[in-house]
C-alpha cells in the first residue's frame, strides 16, 4: 500500500506492516532492517519502521548521487 511519494521514491507498507522504500528503478529497501553485520544477523528495529525513517533514507540515497 502506497503511503507517500517523496523525491521520486515510493514509501509503501507491506501487508505485514513493514515500511519499504521503492526506488524509481523498482529496487526495494526495508528501512527498519539492520543488516550491517557481516555474518548475516539481521535485526528488525521496530522504532525505525515509520515514514520519517524512510524519508531520511531517501535523503541519504539521493544526496550520495
Amino acid at each position: 500500500m502506497l503511503l507517500k511519494t517523496y523525491k521520486r521514491h515510493r514509501i509503501e507498507k507491506t501487508t505485514n506492516g513493514v515500511i519499504e522504500v521503492v526506488s524509481p528503478n523498482g529496487s526495494r529497501f526495508i528501512v527498519s532492517l539492520d543488516d550491517s553485520k557481516s555474518r548475516g544477523n539481521r535485526r528488525f528495529i521496530k522504532s525505525a519502521n515509520n515514514i520519517r525513517s524512510a524519508m531520511k533514507y531517501i535523503d541519504w540515497v539521493t544526496k550520495r548521487r
